[in-house]
């Protein structure tokens, strides 16, 4: 691997510090969901890998990372960046030996950074696109109510005469205090309240949530591409990876103190409504669920890779 100097980004494990995750699950269509899973993994691989969604909702989630650094000693006194990201992900599980391995699958993340951008997509294979983010600043605790905002570039209509422009992808904003939202002292607590707001459907999931906010960590899916030269409709390379993050360091979690209501947008270039099924209308989508850690984000394992 030639890396020229003034071409930086990160080429190993990563250490994420000072993060303030907000996600808030909502409504989308399960048959479209799986159709979309297996556009990115079973079509592709032949069969070989294939994930089966959990459920028929997705997550938004918006992650304030206040510093990320290279974990390889080499690496380290080369300074540290921060980073926000804004991202849709669904819950799915591999069938693995016999076994169902659970995994979370982003399907859209937005982020504003360029070298997250270029190391995310390229290293781990998460679907990266360039964001622009409008945010009130963080309170104390972060349960209290706040509006988030995410634009991207996006096209519509498809025409001829139609410019890239940014627009709003994202919309959060607190509708009414909910009473009794305070931060939740143990994991056990907060898993059982989270399956409270999410519903019976994902009462089976508790476990991996456990572990995920524990020392087993999260693990994520992503399809990792790149088109080839000569016919950029093909791809040079293409796999399935997976990758672990795991949770160094967790300092408070709970709910929000306020209900939100929240609108997705829909464009030619970003079909979220025929997509996945999810309305583009401002809806309810309660309350959210806050986290004050840091992790490490651990480099993949590839689970599949094209002949």
């Amino acid at each position: 691997m030639v890396v020229p100097p003034g071409f930086y980004y990160g080429l190993g494990s990563v250490q994420l510090d000072q993060v303030v995750l907000h996600a808030f699950h909502l409504q989308a269509d399960k048959t479209k969901l799986q159709a979309w899973l297996d556009m990115m993994f079973a079509t592709p691989s032949g069969g070989a890998v294939r994930y089966e969604v959990v459920g028929s909702q997705v997550f938004l989630s918006t992650a304030e990372i206040g510093k990320q650094y290279m974990l390889d000693p080499a690496d380290r006194d080369k300074g540290w960046t921060s980073e926000i990201d804004s991202f849709l992900s669904v819950p799915a599980r591999r069938e693995n030996d016999g076994l169902f391995a659970y995994r979370l699958i982003p399907i859209y993340l937005f982020v504003d950074s360029g070298i997250a951008l270029a190391a995310g997509r390229e290293v781990w294979g998460f679907p990266k696109q360039l964001g622009r983010f409008t945010f009130d600043p963080i309170q104390a605790p972060p349960a209290a109510a706040r509006a988030f905002a995410a634009d991207a570039f996006v096209t519509s209509p498809f025409s001829p005469e139609t410019q890239t422009r940014w627009a709003p992808i994202f919309e959060l904003k607190p509708l009414r205090p909910v009473p009794g939202s305070g931060p939740i002292q143990s994991i056990e607590h907060f898993v059982e309240t989270i399956l409270l707001e999410l519903g019976d459907e994902f009462a089976f999931f508790a476990a991996e949530i456990a572990r995920a906010l524990g020392a087993d960590g999260l693990t994520m899916s992503m399809l990792r591409q790149f088109p080839d030269a000569a016919t950029p409709t093909l791809a040079a390379y293409q796999g399935a990876l997976e990758a672990r993050s795991v949770i160094t360091a967790l300092r408070a979690m709970g709910l929000t103190e306020d209900a939100y209501r929240l609108r997705i947008t829909s464009y030619d270039s970003h079909p979220f409504l025929t997509e996945l099924g999810i309305a583009t209308d401002w809806q309810d989508v309660g309350r959210g669920v806050w986290v004050d850690y840091d992790f490490r984000q651990d480099l993949a394992t590839e689970v599949w890779r094209a002949g």
